[in-house]
C-alpha cells in the first residue's frame, strides 16, 4: 500500500492512496473463515457451510469492509506519524472511481484534507483595546441601598388598609350564580393577596376600604387577569384557572403592610455580615465596592466582545471555506442547504475565535488545576446562596456543595473551560494597550443592544 500527499495550497491538501491485493488478501481470507464458522445456511449443519459458498455470497461485502477498515487505519496513522494538523476529517474525492470488484483487485482512492492554518497574533501594546468602566455616581449608591433596604424589609401586621403597600391574608372560596358557597368549589385557605396587584379599580378600591374580618367578593378573571397569579391565588393549575370564571370570596383574617428595612446596623450585618461594617459611611463604602465588583463582571464582558472582533479581524485567520462546508454537510445531515448558507458565516467565525484561543493557550502553556476548579466552584455555590439572601457563608459549609460539583462531569467541564478562557483574555489584557474610558451604566447597557 502507498500513500502520498499532494498540497493544492496552503489551506488544501489530497491524500492518495494505492491498494493492491496483497494489502487485504490476509485479512480477507480470515473474515472469509470467520463468516463460515458462524453461517447459518439451509442444508448445512452450523460451521459447516463451505468457504466457496460464503466467497460467492458474501465475499464481496466482506472485501468492501475490509477495504474501508484499511482505508480508515491508513489515514488515522499516516496523519499521526506525519503530525498533519488538520480541520474536520477527510472526506472522499469528488472524483474518485467507483469499486469494479469483479475486473480488478487494485485500487486508487484520494481523499481531501482541510490544513490547519499558520497565523500571526498581533497583540502587543501598541494595539489599542477600549475598556469601558461605569462611573459609580450618587444615583447609583442610592438605588442600591434602596434595593437592600427592600430586599431586606418584611411584613409586619397593622390594623388597617391604609394604601396599596397592603398585603390582606385570608380565605377564598368559589361562589355559585347567586352568590353563595359553592358546594365542592374551589377552597383556598390562607392566601395572600398584595392589593397593589388587583387590576380591578372596583375590586381595588372594596378592598382599600376594608377592615379585618370583611368579606369580599369579587370576580377572579377580572380581578387578577394575569393566569399564572391567578392559580397562585387560588392554588390551583394555570390550565384550571383559564378554564374558570367564577365569582370568589374571601373573608380578611389578617392585614398586612410591607416594611422596609432602615438602614442601620441590623441592615449592615444582614447584608456584609455580623460585625463588618458598623456606620453608615463604611456601610456606603461597601456598597460602591460591591457596585465596582458587579459592574466590573459586565465591563469585562464588554471587553471580552470587543476584543474577540478585533483579534479575529487583525489576526487574518484564512480558512479553507470549500471543504469546510461540504464537512459541514456531511456531518450535519439533518440540516437543509438553506440552513448551511444561513449558519456558515458563524460557524466560520467561531472556529476562527477557537483556533486563536488554541494557539494562546498553546504558546502560554496555560493549564487548569484541580484547586482552581475547586475554588471557582466554591464562587459559585457562593452565588447561589446569595440569590436567597445568604451572603455571609463561610466555605467550610460549602464543602459538601462544592464536592458534590466536582463529582458532575459536566460542571466541572464549564468550570474548566471559564477558567481557562479568564486566563486568556488576562493574558489579552496584559498584552495590549487598554484605552479606559469612564461611561454611565445606562450607556454601557445600551452597548450590549447595538
Amino acid at each position: 500500500m502507498n500513500i502520498t500527499k499532494e498540497n493544492i495550497n496552503d489551506l488544501n491538501a489530497i491524500l492518495k492512496i494505492n491498494i493492491t491485493k496483497a494489502d487485504y488478501e490476509e485479512k480477507y481470507e480470515k473474515a472469509i473463515r470467520e463468516h463460515a464458522k458462524k453461517a447459518k445456511m439451509d442444508g448445512f449443519r452450523p460451521g459447516m457451510v463451505p468457504v466457496g459458498l460464503v466467497k460467492k455470497l458474501y465475499g464481496n461485502a466482506i472485501i468492501l469492509d475490509e477495504i474501508n477498515r484499511l482505508i480508515s487505519d491508513s489515514i488515522h496513522n499516516y496523519i499521526t506519524e506525519n503530525k498533519l494538523k488538520i480541520i474536520g476529517d477527510p472526506l472522499p474525492h469528488i472524483e474518485n472511481d467507483a469499486i469494479d470488484l469483479d475486473n480488478s483487485s487494485e485500487f486508487n482512492f484520494s481523499f481531501d484534507l482541510g490544513l490547519y492554518p499558520e497565523f500571526e497574533l498581533k497583540l502587543n501594546k501598541k494595539e489599542k483595546f477600549n475598556f469601558f468602566e461605569v462611573k459609580i455616581d450618587d444615583k447609583l449608591i442610592e438605588d442600591e441601598i434602596k434595593y437592600y433596604c427592600n430586599y431586606y424589609g418584611e411584613l409586619k401586621e397593622v390594623e388597617s388598609i391604609t394604601d396599596e403597600d397592603i398585603v390582606v391574608e385570608g380565605d377564598v372560596q368559589e361562589l355559585d350564580s347567586e352568590g353563595n358557597i359553592l358546594e365542592n368549589g374551589i377552597n383556598a385557605e390562607a392566601v395572600k393577596v398584595f392589593i397593589k396587584i388587583i387590576k380591578d379599580e372596583d375590586v381595588k378600591k372594596n378592598f382599600l376600604a376594608a377592615k379585618k374580618f370583611d368579606i369580599l367578593k369579587f370576580n377572579a378573571k377580572s380581578a387578577f387577569p394575569n393566569d399564572a397569579d391567578r392559580a397562585g391565588l387560588l392554588k390551583i393549575s394555570k390550565e384550571a384557572a383559564i378554564a374558570n370564571n367564577s365569582d370568589f370570596q374571601m373573608s380578611i383574617n389578617k392585614i398586612e403592610k410591607f416594611i422596609h428595612s432602615e438602614v442601620n446596623q441590623g441592615l449592615f450585618d444582614k447584608v456584609f455580615g455580623e460585625g463588618t461594617v458598623t456606620n453608615e459611611e463604611q456601610f456606603k463604602e461597601k456598597v460602591i465596592e460591591s457596585l465596582k465588583a458587579r459592574f466590573e463582571t459586565e465591563s469585562n464582558y464588554k471587553f471580552k466582545m470587543d476584543a474577540k472582533q478585533q483579534i479575529k479581524s487583525s489576526s487574518e485567520v484564512e480558512l479553507p471555506s470549500d471543504f469546510l462546508k461540504r464537512w459541514v454537510k456531511m456531518v450535519n445531515k439533518e440540516l437543509s442547504e438553506e440552513q448551511i448558507e444561513e449558519e456558515f458565516p458563524m460557524f466560520i467565525e467561531d472556529l476562527k475565535w477557537q483556533m486563536i484561543k488554541e494557539k494562546i493557550v498553546a504558546e502560554n502553556k496555560f493549564e487548569v488545576v484541580e484547586e482552581e476548579i475547586k475554588k471557582e466552584a466554591t464562587i459559585l455555590a457562593k452565588n447561589q446562596y446569595a440569590q436567597y439572601g445568604i451572603t455571609n457563608i463561610a466555605d467550610e459549609h460549602l464543602e459538601p456543595m462544592v464536592a458534590q460539583m466536582m463529582k458532575n462531569e459536566k460542571t466541572v467541564n464549564k468550570l474548566h473551560d471559564k477558567i481557562l478562557e479568564d486566563k486568556i483574555f488576562e493574558f489579552i489584557k496584559e498584552n495590549v494597550k487598554l484605552d479606559t474610558k469612564e461611561v454611565s451604566l445606562e450607556e454601557l447597557q445600551n452597548m450590549f443592544k447595538q
